[in-house]
Order: C-alpha cells, then sequence, then structure tokens
C-alpha cells in the first residue's frame, strides 16, 4: 500500500467505493453528494465495528460482566469513603469508566447496584442514577454543608422509596431548610418503613432540626448504625433494637436540657436491648 494517503492503493478498494470514483460522468451533483454520503456512513459502521473487535479481545473487555462489575463497584467504593473526611466530599470519579469503551458501559448501565449509591453533589446526577439502579436498595449520601444549590424533590422521591432504602447519610448546613427532608421523613412513620441498617443524620453548626415523632421505630429490627447530632428526638422515639452496634447521640444547643435524657432505669434498660452495642 502507498503510504502516501494522497495516493491510495485503489485495488484495495471495495467496488461499491470504486464506481463512486469516477466523477467525470456525474451530471446530478446533489443526487451524488447523497450517494456519497450513504457510502461514507457504511464505512463509518464498518470501521465502528472494526474498533469493536479489537477492543473485544483486549484482557480486560474479555472479563465476565459480573466480574467487571464487581470492579466498577469496589473503585465506587473508594470514593464513598471519603464522606467521613473533614471536608465530607464524595467522589464520583468512578463514573469515568462509563466512558472507556462501548463495552464498559454496556456493562455498567447493566448493573443496578453500581448506580444505587446515590450522591446527591448533582440533582442531574442523581436523578440518573436513581432511575438507573432500578430495584437495587438504595443507600442516600446528602450533603448540603459545602452545596449552596437547593434540594430537589430528586432527594423525596429517592428518600420516599420506603422498601428500597438500606442506608441515609444526611448532612444539613443553616444555608437551606429540610422541606424536602421532612415529607419523607414523615412518611416513615406512617408506613411499614424503611429496612434500614444504618440512619446517620447531621444537623450541622447547631441548626437544630426536628425529627418526626418515632419516624425510625419501625426500622428497629434492622438497624445497626444510629447517628443523630444537632437534631430534636427524645430517647422514646429512639428505634432501640437488637441488632444495634453503633449509637451516637448528640443534640444541638436548643436540645440539650434533662427533658431529652433517659433516666437512670431507661438508659440501662435501652442497653440491655442493644447486647451487640
Amino acid at each position: 500500500m502507498d503510504p502516501n494517503p494522497a495516493h491510495p492503493d485503489v485495488s484495495l478498494f471495495s467496488s461499491k467505493t470504486t464506481d463512486l470514483m469516477d466523477v467525470s460522468q456525474i451530471s446530478d451533483v446533489p443526487k451524488y453528494h447523497g450517494m456519497l454520503a450513504r457510502r461514507t456512513h457504511e464505512l463509518e459502521c464498518e470501521l465502528w465495528a472494526l474498533r469493536c473487535c479489537h477492543n473485544a479481545v483486549t484482557l480486560t473487555c474479555r472479563l465476565p460482566p459480573e466480574i467487571l462489575a464487581r470492579i466498577f463497584l469496589d473503585l465506587a467504593s473508594m470514593g464513598l469513603s471519603s464522606w467521613y473526611a473533614p471536608n465530607y466530599r464524595v467522589s464520583v470519579s468512578w463514573l469515568r469508566v462509563t466512558f472507556v469503551c462501548r463495552h464498559w458501559r454496556s456493562v455498567a448501565l447493566q448493573s443496578p447496584s453500581l448506580w444505587s449509591n446515590i450522591v446527591f453533589s448533582n440533582t442531574n446526577l442523581a436523578e440518573t442514577m436513581l432511575t438507573r439502579s432500578k430495584g437495587a436498595p438504595l443507600t442516600i449520601w446528602y450533603n448540603n454543608v459545602n452545596n449552596r444549590d437547593k434540594p430537589s424533590s430528586v432527594l423525596t422521591t429517592a428518600l420516599s422509596s420506603v422498601d428500597r432504602l438500606r442506608s441515609v447519610n444526611l448532612r444539613v448546613s443553616p444555608v437551606h431548610d429540610d422541606s424536602y427532608i421532612q415529607p419523607a421523613l414523615l412518611a416513615w412513620a406512617q408506613k411499614t418503613g424503611p429496612a434500614l441498617t444504618s440512619f446517620e443524620m447531621s444537623c450541622m453548626y447547631n441548626r437544630n432540626g426536628s425529627l418526626p415523632k418515632a419516624f425510625l421505630r419501625a426500622s428497629s429490627h434492622s438497624l445497626r448504625i444510629l447517628s443523630i447530632v444537632g437534631c430534636d428526638c427524645t430517647w422514646e422515639d429512639l428505634p432501640i433494637g437488637p441488632t444495634i452496634t453503633h449509637l451516637s447521640l448528640k443534640p444541638g444547643k436548643m436540645f440539650s436540657s434533662n427533658t431529652h435524657r433517659p433516666t437512670h432505669s431507661m438508659l440501662v434498660y435501652s442497653l440491655q436491648q442493644m447486647p451487640l452495642l
């Protein structure tokens, strides 16, 4: 083959292409341009198919989809670990794997659990993740401490998916009200209740929040981690149960009175109900 693209080896071309290369007899230019466009599209499709074949034989693309999805899940979990860092930021850089190649994107889109850790750093992203998570158990990561954008109805929708919730992590700042959170928490008290294993809510900078009465009572059979900081919640309303392994309570300044503290006998009884604490 001639290495100079200006003088290609026409003998390597297909008959469909060579038939279009004789321009001396062309009289209907618009029609000819249409034929060229269709042929160009056909060749582009062939090139795309060949590139897919090239990627398909690479080591990573020959991994079983379930193994590749497991790698993606581990990568995503690395970003979630930064939630407990001082700046409370959760990284979603794992999304880059969905743009590497067609196969990787297909595997990611067919893995609902990959999208079930919903990060509310961006409303559109959160809505997309909620849709792609399908029926997978949900983990909610919401933090508006460093976010000037108001929460959206997407947060209410996610929190209202009662039967799917497994873990909820909320950090609320004094910048915004919690009108998108309260309706969902109230729904928990009115329904059978989510099968939550973890609930963590912090009202930052002593912004005292009010929690619906007994909103987590129905989750006392499944809850393992309970952390409530700076929120109004009486001891009687806590979902004390035998599965709890971690309990963290810190009332805000307005709710630090003795009325929100348990009596000695109530505290002893509650500790007896939490043998794994």
